[in-house]
């Protein structure tokens, strides 16, 4: 707690983050998102998706054909904001990597090259998710790895982490970890899907005593953050999902189901948005989590879209930021509510970030 109440003394006087999630597919989607679209003057940050660890294991990395955008860089630093490069690779990657003490100091080199070669501002580890004693030490001994090679002030270091660490037996270490990292990415989101055995909320902002899981909302997980592992609220970075899951057998919010095959990932720009109250599909409200949800109209062929709109998505943004006092808000994903005009969620949590 020492370190968690001299990490919130050094953070009291930083500004909140609007940071960004940006995936370099984005480009090729129907419709089109890439830097000419970035609304750079509402963000603070961006990170920039994604780079693998490669699967040999040895600390290189694998760039995807068409990750770099050099525009992005260009237009993010002309506006004052910072470019990070997410990286993934699956857990058994990070746990062979993260183990070894010369894959650690060969990522950590390879990544700051990468960076410095192409004008990046830091990493974002998403290692989803690093399981027992043993993997939490490596989480944290990795991020160790990665600040001596990328010092502060000068870049930034981020992790995502679990929203509800005990549910996916995720350990972090936070106690060692924390003190190396700017910020953590708290996904708050997929609290249900097709891992799930009814049809719940996504992204439940306040818990509701009739779901199955009732400890899975952004309240719980701000809580546990804060109480249970001992993360400032300065640190914490709140997710706001731009998708959401269509179940085709479902007639009812919390209605069991086989939902593993069925429950299908929906952006909400071009395929959740033409559908609220249109083509047989009606708004509903759940008004104990904040969230609504769209139920299809008949029984003979029923249907169930857990989701979030613009107004659900400025209430998570304001509880997070201005009644319990986190850092920053970001997005899974920054293209995800581009409908080929307009950004619903994108201006409802731009808003909410400019309210004070």
């Amino acid at each position: 707690m020492l370190v968690a109440a001299a990490i919130a003394t050094m953070l009291a006087a930083q500004p909140r983050r609007l940071v960004a999630d940006y995936g370099y597919w984005s480009k090729s989607d129907t419709p089109s998102y890439s830097a000419a679209q970035v609304p750079y003057d509402r963000l603070t940050d961006i990170i920039h998706v994604g780079v693998s660890l490669d699967p040999s294991g040895d600390g290189t990395l694998d760039v995807p054909t068409g990750f770099l955008e050099p525009e992005l860089i260009r237009r993010a630093h002309a506006a004052g904001v910072k470019v990070m490069i997410l990286v993934g690779g699956g857990s058994e990657l990070f746990d062979d990597v993260a183990n070894s003490p010369q894959a650690r100091t060969r990522f950590a080199s390879a990544m700051r090259d990468f960076e410095d070669a192409h004008g990046y501002d830091g990493v974002d580890i998403d290692w989803e998710y690093p399981q027992g004693v043993r993997e939490g030490q490596d989480f944290a001994a990795l991020v160790t790895a990665l600040r001596l090679a990328f010092p502060a002030p000068q870049y930034l270091l981020s992790a995502d982490v679990a929203a509800i660490p005990y549910q996916v037996d995720a350990d972090y270490d936070f106690c060692a970890s924390l003190p190396q990292l700017d910020f953590i990415n708290d996904m708050t989101y997929d609290m249900a899907g097709p891992w799930t055995t009814s049809a719940q909320i996504n992204s439940p902002i306040l818990p509701d005593p009739h779901d199955p899981r009732p400890d899975g909302s952004v309240k719980r997980s701000i809580d546990l953050m804060e109480m249970t592992y001992g993360v400032p609220p300065a640190m914490i970075d709140v997710g706001n999902p731009f998708y959401g899951y269509r179940y085709s057998t479902v007639e009812d919010l919390y209605d069991p189901c086989k939902c593993e095959g069925e429950a299908a990932y929906e952006l909400y720009g071009p395929y959740i948005k033409p559908r609220i109250d249109a083509a047989g599909w009606k708004r509903e409200m759940d008004w104990a989590t904040g969230n609504p949800y769209l139920l299809y109209g008949t029984r003979k062929q029923p249907g169930f879209i857990t989701y979030d709109d613009a107004a659900s998505t400025y209430r998570r943004s304001t509880y997070a930021l201005w009644t319990r006092g986190v850092g920053g808000i970001f997005m899974w994903s920054l293209d995800a509510d581009y409908d080929g005009k307009s950004q619903d969620l994108f201006d409802a949590m731009a808003a909410a970030f400019a309210k004070r």
